[in-house]
Protein backbone atom coordinates (compact mmCIF):
# COMPACT_ATOMS: atom_id res chain seq x y z
CA UNK A 1 0.00 0.00 0.00
CA UNK A 2 3.24 2.43 0.97
CA UNK A 3 4.17 2.01 -2.20
CA UNK A 4 1.30 3.16 -4.29
CA UNK A 5 1.68 6.26 -2.44
CA UNK A 6 5.25 6.45 -3.07
CA UNK A 7 4.92 6.06 -6.48
CA UNK A 8 2.08 9.04 -6.70
CA UNK A 9 4.73 10.98 -5.22
CA UNK A 10 7.30 10.11 -7.88
CA UNK A 11 4.53 10.53 -11.03
CA UNK A 12 5.42 13.58 -12.96
CA UNK A 13 2.34 12.99 -15.11
CA UNK A 14 -1.14 14.01 -13.06
CA UNK A 15 -3.35 11.46 -14.46
CA UNK A 16 -0.81 8.57 -13.10
CA UNK A 17 -0.37 10.14 -10.32
CA UNK A 18 -4.26 10.31 -9.41
CA UNK A 19 -4.26 6.64 -10.40
CA UNK A 20 -1.89 6.05 -7.79
CA UNK A 21 -3.90 8.30 -4.95
CA UNK A 22 -6.70 5.95 -5.55
CA UNK A 23 -5.37 2.92 -5.20
CA UNK A 24 -3.75 4.01 -2.31
CA UNK A 25 -6.81 4.85 -0.75
CA UNK A 26 -8.91 2.12 -2.19
CA UNK A 27 -6.52 -0.60 -1.02
CA UNK A 28 -6.12 1.22 2.03
CA UNK A 29 -9.97 1.12 2.48
CA UNK A 30 -9.98 -2.60 1.83
CA UNK A 31 -7.22 -3.32 4.49
CA UNK A 32 -9.50 -1.53 7.31
CA UNK A 33 -12.40 -3.25 5.97
CA UNK A 34 -10.53 -6.80 6.45
CA UNK A 35 -9.35 -5.67 10.10
CA UNK A 36 -12.97 -4.67 10.79
CA UNK A 37 -14.45 -7.76 10.04
CA UNK A 38 -11.83 -10.04 11.55
CA UNK A 39 -12.45 -7.91 14.71
CA UNK A 40 -15.77 -8.12 14.54
CA UNK A 41 -15.55 -11.79 14.15
CA UNK A 42 -13.35 -12.33 16.98
CA UNK A 43 -15.72 -10.36 19.45
CA UNK A 44 -18.82 -12.09 18.32
CA UNK A 45 -17.27 -15.85 18.69
CA UNK A 46 -15.74 -14.15 21.97
CA UNK A 47 -19.74 -13.82 23.12
CA UNK A 48 -20.90 -17.19 21.27
CA UNK A 49 -18.27 -19.36 23.82
CA UNK A 50 -19.21 -16.87 26.65
CA UNK A 51 -22.80 -17.67 25.87
CA UNK A 52 -21.93 -21.62 25.74
CA UNK A 53 -20.02 -21.49 29.41
CA UNK A 54 -23.30 -19.50 31.20
CA UNK A 55 -26.15 -20.77 29.69
CA UNK A 56 -28.72 -19.12 27.51
CA UNK A 57 -29.61 -15.75 27.05
CA UNK A 58 -33.53 -15.10 29.21
CA UNK A 59 -33.95 -13.00 25.98
CA UNK A 60 -33.11 -12.50 22.13
CA UNK A 61 -29.97 -10.15 22.02
CA UNK A 62 -28.06 -8.40 19.64
CA UNK A 63 -24.13 -7.46 20.21
CA UNK A 64 -23.79 -4.03 17.99
CA UNK A 65 -20.11 -2.17 17.54
CA UNK A 66 -19.86 1.63 17.39
CA UNK A 67 -17.08 3.42 16.94
CA UNK A 68 -14.65 2.50 14.53
CA UNK A 69 -16.00 -0.53 13.76
CA UNK A 70 -19.34 0.60 12.65
CA UNK A 71 -17.11 3.26 10.69
CA UNK A 72 -15.19 0.24 8.70
CA UNK A 73 -12.28 1.99 10.09
CA UNK A 74 -10.61 0.10 12.71
CA UNK A 75 -6.93 -1.08 13.55
CA UNK A 76 -4.68 -3.99 14.81
CA UNK A 77 -4.71 -2.04 17.90
CA UNK A 78 -8.39 -0.21 17.94
CA UNK A 79 -10.25 -0.51 21.21
CA UNK A 80 -13.61 -1.65 21.00
CA UNK A 81 -16.68 0.29 21.47
CA UNK A 82 -19.65 -1.68 21.15
CA UNK A 83 -23.22 -2.22 22.89
CA UNK A 84 -25.97 -5.00 23.99
CA UNK A 85 -29.57 -4.84 22.39
CA UNK A 86 -32.41 -6.76 24.19
CA UNK A 87 -35.79 -7.76 23.08
CA UNK A 88 -37.29 -6.52 26.24
CA UNK A 89 -36.58 -5.58 29.69
CA UNK A 90 -38.73 -8.57 31.34
CA UNK A 91 -35.41 -10.49 32.45
CA UNK A 92 -34.35 -7.32 34.92
CA UNK A 93 -37.24 -8.20 37.48
CA UNK A 94 -36.11 -11.66 37.66
CA UNK A 95 -35.13 -12.33 41.88
CA UNK A 96 -32.56 -14.31 40.46
CA UNK A 97 -29.37 -12.45 39.59
CA UNK A 98 -28.03 -15.03 37.12
CA UNK A 99 -30.83 -13.85 35.14
CA UNK A 100 -31.39 -10.11 35.82
CA UNK A 101 -27.58 -9.86 35.74
CA UNK A 102 -27.12 -11.92 32.89
CA UNK A 103 -25.96 -9.74 29.71
CA UNK A 104 -23.58 -7.76 32.25
CA UNK A 105 -21.94 -11.10 33.61
CA UNK A 106 -21.57 -12.45 29.93
CA UNK A 107 -19.57 -9.50 29.09
CA UNK A 108 -17.25 -9.30 32.36
CA UNK A 109 -16.89 -12.80 31.48
CA UNK A 110 -16.09 -11.42 27.43
CA UNK A 111 -13.86 -8.86 29.08
CA UNK A 112 -12.12 -11.33 31.59
CA UNK A 113 -11.38 -13.13 28.35
CA UNK A 114 -9.80 -10.20 26.21
CA UNK A 115 -7.91 -9.42 29.47
CA UNK A 116 -5.83 -12.27 29.40
CA UNK A 117 -5.19 -11.73 25.44
CA UNK A 118 -2.73 -9.46 27.80
CA UNK A 119 -3.13 -6.21 25.57
CA UNK A 120 -5.46 -4.53 27.97
CA UNK A 121 -3.77 -1.87 29.63
CA UNK A 122 -4.19 -1.24 33.81
CA UNK A 123 -5.49 2.05 34.52
CA UNK A 124 -3.66 4.38 36.87
CA UNK A 125 -4.78 3.22 40.28
CA UNK A 126 -7.05 5.77 42.72
CA UNK A 127 -3.27 5.22 44.24
CA UNK A 128 -1.45 7.09 41.57
CA UNK A 129 0.22 4.10 40.59
CA UNK A 130 0.55 3.96 37.05
CA UNK A 131 1.55 -0.01 35.65
CA UNK A 132 0.95 1.11 32.27
CA UNK A 133 4.59 0.17 31.18
CA UNK A 134 3.71 -3.94 32.56
CA UNK A 135 1.32 -4.08 29.13
CA UNK A 136 1.67 -3.77 25.53
CA UNK A 137 -0.96 -2.36 24.38
CA UNK A 138 -3.13 -3.93 21.76
CA UNK A 139 -6.80 -5.19 21.61
CA UNK A 140 -8.87 -4.21 24.61
CA UNK A 141 -12.21 -2.65 25.70
CA UNK A 142 -12.86 1.06 25.56
CA UNK A 143 -11.18 3.02 28.44
CA UNK A 144 -13.93 5.63 27.56
CA UNK A 145 -16.72 3.16 28.57
CA UNK A 146 -18.31 2.67 25.42
CA UNK A 147 -19.02 -0.95 25.98
CA UNK A 148 -21.82 -2.85 28.11
CA UNK A 149 -19.98 -2.53 31.33
CA UNK A 150 -19.98 1.20 31.09
CA UNK A 151 -17.08 3.37 32.69
CA UNK A 152 -14.76 1.81 35.49
CA UNK A 153 -15.16 5.18 37.64
CA UNK A 154 -19.54 4.88 37.13
CA UNK A 155 -18.76 8.89 36.77
CA UNK A 156 -21.43 9.16 33.42
CA UNK A 157 -24.42 6.64 34.31
CA UNK A 158 -25.56 5.63 30.74
CA UNK A 159 -26.31 1.95 29.72
CA UNK A 160 -25.17 0.56 26.76
CA UNK A 161 -27.55 -2.91 27.53
CA UNK A 162 -31.09 -1.63 26.34
CA UNK A 163 -33.77 -2.29 24.31
CA UNK A 164 -33.87 -0.19 20.79
CA UNK A 165 -36.09 2.37 22.11
CA UNK A 166 -34.26 3.04 25.32
CA UNK A 167 -31.06 2.90 22.96
CA UNK A 168 -32.64 5.63 20.99
CA UNK A 169 -33.61 7.68 23.60
CA UNK A 170 -29.61 8.58 23.39
CA UNK A 171 -29.28 9.17 19.91
CA UNK A 172 -32.14 11.79 19.78
CA UNK A 173 -30.48 13.49 22.88
CA UNK A 174 -33.97 15.55 23.26
CA UNK A 175 -33.19 18.70 25.47
CA UNK A 176 -29.32 17.16 25.32
CA UNK A 177 -29.84 15.34 28.24
CA UNK A 178 -27.95 12.53 26.89
CA UNK A 179 -24.81 14.65 25.61
CA UNK A 180 -24.98 15.88 29.22
CA UNK A 181 -24.31 12.21 30.47
CA UNK A 182 -21.61 11.90 27.78
CA UNK A 183 -20.81 14.99 24.92
CA UNK A 184 -19.91 12.15 22.26
CA UNK A 185 -22.57 9.10 23.17
CA UNK A 186 -25.28 10.47 20.81
CA UNK A 187 -23.00 10.37 17.72
CA UNK A 188 -21.51 7.41 18.06
CA UNK A 189 -25.11 5.80 18.43
CA UNK A 190 -26.04 7.03 15.26
CA UNK A 191 -23.64 4.67 13.50
CA UNK A 192 -23.52 0.36 14.15
CA UNK A 193 -23.00 -2.13 12.99
CA UNK A 194 -23.92 -5.84 13.28
CA UNK A 195 -21.30 -8.40 15.54
CA UNK A 196 -23.52 -11.25 17.17
CA UNK A 197 -26.95 -12.03 17.78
Amino acid sequence: IDNYLALSKEADDAVERQEYEDLYVNETRKLFGTITHSMQDFLAKLYRDSEDEIGEPPCPYTVIGLGSMALQQITPYSDLEFAILTANEDYKKSPDLKISQYFKNLSYLVHFKMINLGETIIPTSKYGLDMSHLVHRGVNFDLGGKTPLGRIDKDKPYDLIQTVGDMLWYVYNKDDKASHIDKTLPYILEKVCYIHG
